[in-house]
């Protein structure tokens, strides 16, 4: 199984730090910051897994996201502080768009 790790800095000079491990290969990353949320992120994985922080990445949890969300998810894209989109490079005929409108805890 192959997981990688979200890594963070405080300063310029490069101290990185552990912040988490996921369950795949991370794909995207997106922070609510030009919406006043700058606490609220999402990584996209490879297998498709959406994971949410709300702490700035201190903790991740996993969202839930439809069955046939199968393949890399590659964008996310908000209009608010809860109803945003996701993108995946779907391995099946499937919609490639998934919404949320809950602040990313679950997709549709």
């Amino acid at each position: 199984m192959l997981a990688l790790i979200l890594f963070t800095t405080g300063s310029a000079v490069g101290q990185w730090s552990k912040l988490f491990s996921f369950n795949s290969q991370i794909f995207s990353t997106h922070f609510l910051s030009t919406i006043g949320k700058p606490n609220c992120g999402f990584v996209g994985t490879a297998n498709g897994s959406v994971w949410r922080t709300t702490d700035n990445g201190r903790s991740w949890q996993k969202s839930v996201t439809p069955v046939n969300l199968n393949g890399p998810v590659t964008g996310f894209s908000f209009k608010d502080g809860a109803t945003g989109w996701c993108s995946a490079r779907q391995t099946t005929l499937t919609p490639g768009i998934f919404k949320t409108i809950d602040s990313g805890k679950t997709w549709t």
